[in-house]
Protein backbone atom coordinates (compact mmCIF):
# COMPACT_ATOMS: atom_id res chain seq x y z
CA UNK A 1 0.00 0.00 0.00
CA UNK A 2 1.37 3.88 -1.18
CA UNK A 3 0.33 6.75 0.98
CA UNK A 4 0.96 10.04 0.28
CA UNK A 5 2.08 13.00 3.44
CA UNK A 6 0.75 16.20 1.63
CA UNK A 7 3.08 19.17 2.28
CA UNK A 8 3.89 21.71 0.55
CA UNK A 9 7.91 21.16 0.52
CA UNK A 10 8.10 18.59 2.97
CA UNK A 11 5.87 15.67 1.63
CA UNK A 12 6.41 12.29 1.60
CA UNK A 13 5.57 8.85 0.19
CA UNK A 14 5.72 6.02 2.04
CA UNK A 15 5.05 2.24 1.03
CA UNK A 16 3.38 -0.63 3.52
CA UNK A 17 4.44 -4.21 3.31
CA UNK A 18 0.32 -5.95 3.41
CA UNK A 19 1.10 -9.33 2.31
CA UNK A 20 3.45 -10.77 5.41
CA UNK A 21 0.51 -8.63 7.82
CA UNK A 22 3.47 -6.98 9.16
CA UNK A 23 2.47 -3.34 7.98
CA UNK A 24 6.03 -2.64 8.02
CA UNK A 25 6.33 1.02 6.25
CA UNK A 26 9.42 2.09 4.17
CA UNK A 27 9.79 6.27 3.16
CA UNK A 28 10.37 5.96 -0.85
CA UNK A 29 10.39 9.83 -1.25
CA UNK A 30 10.70 13.12 1.03
CA UNK A 31 10.91 16.98 0.24
CA UNK A 32 7.57 16.60 -2.46
CA UNK A 33 5.84 20.09 -3.06
CA UNK A 34 2.10 18.39 -1.48
CA UNK A 35 1.89 14.89 -3.66
CA UNK A 36 -1.57 14.39 -4.35
CA UNK A 37 -2.58 11.00 -5.93
CA UNK A 38 -0.80 8.22 -7.03
CA UNK A 39 -1.07 5.41 -10.16
CA UNK A 40 1.28 2.25 -10.32
CA UNK A 41 2.28 1.39 -13.31
CA UNK A 42 1.05 -2.41 -14.11
CA UNK A 43 4.34 -3.72 -13.85
CA UNK A 44 4.79 -2.54 -10.39
CA UNK A 45 7.96 -1.28 -10.91
CA UNK A 46 7.12 2.41 -11.19
CA UNK A 47 5.11 4.50 -8.92
CA UNK A 48 3.59 8.10 -10.66
CA UNK A 49 2.70 10.62 -8.34
CA UNK A 50 0.46 14.08 -8.99
CA UNK A 51 2.89 17.01 -6.97
CA UNK A 52 -0.04 19.65 -6.83
CA UNK A 53 2.10 22.69 -5.82
CA UNK A 54 5.21 21.81 -8.09
CA UNK A 55 2.72 21.37 -10.91
CA UNK A 56 4.17 17.86 -11.84
CA UNK A 57 3.63 14.41 -12.05
CA UNK A 58 6.68 12.42 -11.71
CA UNK A 59 7.88 8.65 -11.39
CA UNK A 60 9.37 6.77 -8.82
CA UNK A 61 11.49 4.18 -9.95
CA UNK A 62 12.61 1.15 -8.95
CA UNK A 63 10.36 0.39 -6.49
CA UNK A 64 11.26 -0.02 -3.97
CA UNK A 65 14.64 2.13 -3.26
CA UNK A 66 12.89 4.74 -5.50
CA UNK A 67 14.41 7.77 -7.20
CA UNK A 68 11.82 10.46 -9.01
CA UNK A 69 12.28 11.74 -12.33
CA UNK A 70 9.88 14.16 -13.71
CA UNK A 71 6.74 13.03 -15.84
CA UNK A 72 5.33 15.96 -17.17
CA UNK A 73 5.56 19.30 -15.91
CA UNK A 74 3.37 22.66 -17.05
CA UNK A 75 0.26 21.52 -15.21
CA UNK A 76 -2.03 23.86 -13.22
CA UNK A 77 -2.58 22.47 -9.86
CA UNK A 78 -2.87 18.71 -11.16
CA UNK A 79 -4.22 16.63 -8.47
CA UNK A 80 -6.08 12.99 -9.45
CA UNK A 81 -4.38 10.67 -11.67
CA UNK A 82 -5.04 7.23 -12.97
CA UNK A 83 -3.12 4.95 -15.35
CA UNK A 84 -4.43 2.28 -18.13
CA UNK A 85 -3.96 -0.94 -18.09
CA UNK A 86 -1.43 -1.18 -20.64
CA UNK A 87 0.58 1.40 -18.87
CA UNK A 88 0.82 3.57 -22.21
CA UNK A 89 -1.47 6.57 -21.38
CA UNK A 90 -1.89 8.19 -18.09
CA UNK A 91 -4.84 10.64 -17.36
CA UNK A 92 -4.68 13.67 -15.46
CA UNK A 93 -7.20 16.22 -13.75
CA UNK A 94 -6.49 19.72 -12.67
CA UNK A 95 -7.74 21.33 -9.60
CA UNK A 96 -7.38 24.64 -10.51
CA UNK A 97 -8.22 27.17 -12.90
CA UNK A 98 -7.78 25.64 -16.31
CA UNK A 99 -9.82 22.51 -15.35
CA UNK A 100 -8.60 20.45 -17.90
CA UNK A 101 -8.68 16.79 -18.04
CA UNK A 102 -5.23 15.90 -19.75
CA UNK A 103 -4.07 12.57 -21.21
CA UNK A 104 -0.04 11.60 -21.28
CA UNK A 105 1.34 9.32 -23.64
CA UNK A 106 4.17 7.94 -20.87
CA UNK A 107 5.55 6.29 -24.48
CA UNK A 108 6.28 9.73 -26.19
CA UNK A 109 5.92 12.25 -23.70
CA UNK A 110 2.79 13.67 -25.82
CA UNK A 111 0.65 15.68 -24.11
CA UNK A 112 -3.17 16.07 -24.99
CA UNK A 113 -5.92 18.29 -23.02
CA UNK A 114 -8.90 16.21 -24.23
CA UNK A 115 -11.75 18.02 -22.29
CA UNK A 116 -12.26 21.11 -20.26
CA UNK A 117 -14.49 20.18 -17.40
CA UNK A 118 -17.17 22.57 -15.83
CA UNK A 119 -15.58 22.71 -12.42
CA UNK A 120 -12.19 21.49 -10.51
CA UNK A 121 -11.60 18.12 -10.60
CA UNK A 122 -10.00 16.16 -7.52
CA UNK A 123 -9.52 12.79 -8.61
CA UNK A 124 -10.35 10.29 -11.13
CA UNK A 125 -9.98 6.60 -12.22
CA UNK A 126 -10.38 4.70 -15.29
CA UNK A 127 -13.60 2.59 -15.47
CA UNK A 128 -14.83 0.38 -18.50
CA UNK A 129 -13.97 2.71 -22.08
CA UNK A 130 -14.51 5.92 -19.45
CA UNK A 131 -12.50 8.04 -16.75
CA UNK A 132 -14.94 8.61 -13.90
CA UNK A 133 -14.21 12.37 -11.82
CA UNK A 134 -14.75 13.88 -8.52
CA UNK A 135 -16.45 17.45 -9.00
CA UNK A 136 -16.67 18.38 -5.50
CA UNK A 137 -18.36 21.73 -5.32
CA UNK A 138 -21.40 20.18 -8.05
CA UNK A 139 -21.58 16.86 -5.38
CA UNK A 140 -21.18 14.91 -8.54
CA UNK A 141 -18.97 12.23 -10.01
CA UNK A 142 -18.91 12.63 -13.81
CA UNK A 143 -17.53 10.50 -16.73
CA UNK A 144 -15.51 11.06 -19.69
CA UNK A 145 -15.21 8.90 -22.53
CA UNK A 146 -12.00 7.59 -23.62
CA UNK A 147 -11.86 7.78 -27.01
CA UNK A 148 -12.94 11.09 -29.64
CA UNK A 149 -15.08 12.96 -29.05
CA UNK A 150 -14.27 12.18 -25.40
CA UNK A 151 -18.02 12.64 -24.71
CA UNK A 152 -18.95 14.34 -20.91
CA UNK A 153 -21.41 13.21 -18.80
CA UNK A 154 -22.88 12.74 -15.71
CA UNK A 155 -22.95 9.64 -13.72
CA UNK A 156 -23.52 9.66 -9.77
CA UNK A 157 -25.09 12.48 -8.42
CA UNK A 158 -26.96 13.03 -4.80
CA UNK A 159 -23.09 13.09 -3.20
CA UNK A 160 -22.05 15.50 -0.23
CA UNK A 161 -18.51 16.80 -0.72
CA UNK A 162 -17.16 13.67 -2.69
CA UNK A 163 -13.29 14.52 -2.56
CA UNK A 164 -11.75 10.67 -3.69
CA UNK A 165 -13.00 7.63 -5.19
CA UNK A 166 -11.86 4.16 -6.46
CA UNK A 167 -13.16 1.55 -8.82
CA UNK A 168 -13.85 -2.26 -8.40
CA UNK A 169 -11.80 -4.96 -10.46
CA UNK A 170 -15.20 -5.82 -12.33
CA UNK A 171 -15.29 -1.98 -12.40
CA UNK A 172 -18.72 -1.91 -11.64
CA UNK A 173 -18.96 -0.60 -8.10
CA UNK A 174 -17.33 3.00 -7.13
CA UNK A 175 -16.54 3.79 -4.09
CA UNK A 176 -16.76 7.83 -3.13
CA UNK A 177 -15.08 9.41 -0.31
CA UNK A 178 -17.50 12.37 1.02
CA UNK A 179 -15.15 14.31 3.22
CA UNK A 180 -17.27 16.70 5.05
CA UNK A 181 -20.03 13.93 6.17
CA UNK A 182 -17.39 11.52 7.36
CA UNK A 183 -18.09 8.80 4.86
CA UNK A 184 -17.83 6.57 1.93
CA UNK A 185 -20.21 5.67 -0.71
CA UNK A 186 -20.64 2.13 -2.60
CA UNK A 187 -22.15 2.99 -5.80
CA UNK A 188 -23.34 0.34 -8.09
CA UNK A 189 -23.22 1.36 -11.73
CA UNK A 190 -25.03 -0.18 -14.54
CA UNK A 191 -23.98 -1.06 -18.38
CA UNK A 192 -24.18 2.58 -19.32
CA UNK A 193 -21.31 3.72 -16.21
CA UNK A 194 -24.12 5.52 -14.35
CA UNK A 195 -25.54 4.68 -10.92
CA UNK A 196 -28.09 2.14 -10.30
CA UNK A 197 -27.99 2.30 -6.47
CA UNK A 198 -25.89 3.60 -4.16
CA UNK A 199 -25.72 3.22 0.18
CA UNK A 200 -23.41 4.03 2.44
CA UNK A 201 -20.46 1.92 2.61
CA UNK A 202 -18.40 2.87 5.70
CA UNK A 203 -18.98 5.63 8.49
CA UNK A 204 -17.33 6.80 12.19
CA UNK A 205 -14.56 7.83 10.35
CA UNK A 206 -13.19 11.61 10.06
CA UNK A 207 -12.36 13.32 6.50
CA UNK A 208 -12.00 10.26 4.61
CA UNK A 209 -9.85 10.69 1.57
CA UNK A 210 -7.99 8.15 -1.02
CA UNK A 211 -10.02 5.17 -0.53
CA UNK A 212 -7.75 1.90 -2.25
CA UNK A 213 -9.27 -1.38 -2.63
CA UNK A 214 -7.30 -4.85 -2.37
CA UNK A 215 -7.26 -6.22 -5.79
CA UNK A 216 -9.64 -9.01 -4.95
CA UNK A 217 -11.99 -5.99 -3.94
CA UNK A 218 -12.42 -7.30 -0.19
CA UNK A 219 -10.56 -4.67 2.03
CA UNK A 220 -10.90 -0.97 1.42
CA UNK A 221 -8.24 1.43 2.95
CA UNK A 222 -9.45 4.81 3.26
Amino acid sequence: LYVTETANGAGKVHRYELVSGSYASVTLQSGMNSPYHMALTPGEDKLIVSEHHAHTVSYLTPLPIAQAAIVDSGLTYNHGIDITPSGKDLYVVELGTNRSLWNIDLNTSAKTAIRTLPSGARTCVIGNEVIFVTERDSNRVTKVTLSSPYDYSVAVTGLTDPVSLTLNGQKNILYVAESSVNQVRRVFLNAANQESNKEVAVTGISNPDAPALTKDGKILFV
